[in-house]
């Protein structure tokens, strides 16, 4: 990776779960350094980049590339965007309630969420304060809810930006069973039960055949 000292031109790109993104930049490395660590809102990922600045690291080719991506946004001009409280997570709730009404003692989905392996969990509640809701949880610490009236909210914590996880869960809600089939086909594991894909049909479709007919049949 060229860590330019100069202000010319660089085509570069980084990788995402959705494709690449290229894009340009005439920041210098120590410009893009700089930025990145003055940023006030910091996901796990940011985070780990700015403590290989600061420890002097070694840095791959490709997380360079990421500081200069991420230094490129922050300097783009920001627009205001309505503060979302909540998203509507109807399909969710309804896998979760159509597992439990079909004998799962403890229905949970599980998706992989930020192109790293970091697992969010929606587990639904049968007793308790959330009863008929959920309790939507990262990496297993708990970061928000879906109430009865499958309203998600999230709570303000370090573990996610509290907007963006709110539009994520709202962009799986709009397509919840397609989404699950396509990480299992991509992690070849069942999103509901956890287990292996290992027959050719579960693999294509992304889940087992009992899951299936329990969280979506």
């Amino acid at each position: 990776m060229n860590k330019s000292e100069t202000n010319s031109m660089k085509s570069m790109t980084v990788n995402t779960r959705r494709g690449p993104i290229y894009f340009q930049t005439n920041l210098t490395w120590e410009d893009a350094c700089t930025t990145l660590i003055n940023i006030s809102e910091r996901t796990d990922f940011v985070q780990s980049l700015i403590d290989r600045i600061n420890s002097n690291a070694y840095m791959s080719d490709a997380q360079c590339s990421w500081v200069y991506y991420l230094a490129e946004k922050a300097w783009e001009p920001k627009q205001k965007k309505e503060r979302k409280h909540d998203v509507i997570a109807d399909e969710i709730l309804a896998a979760l309630a159509q597992a439990k009404a079909h004998g799962i003692r403890r229905p949970v989905i599980r998706m992989t969420h930020g192109g790293y392996p970091h697992i969010v969990k929606f587990k639904f509640m049968t007793t308790g304060s959330n009863a008929g809701g959920a309790w939507v949880t990262f990496d297993d610490q708990l970061v928000g809810k879906i109430d009865s009236g499958a309203i998600c909210t999230a709570y303000n914590n370090p573990y996610i930006l509290e907007n963006d996880f709110l539009q994520v869960i709202a962009d799986w809600n709009d397509n919840f069973e397609a989404e699950v089939s396509a990480q299992g086909v991509e992690s070849g594991q069942c999103m509901c039960c956890g287990l292996p894909l290992t027959n050719e049909l579960s693999m294509r479709l992304g889940i087992g055949p009992i899951c299936r007919e329990k969280y979506f049949g």
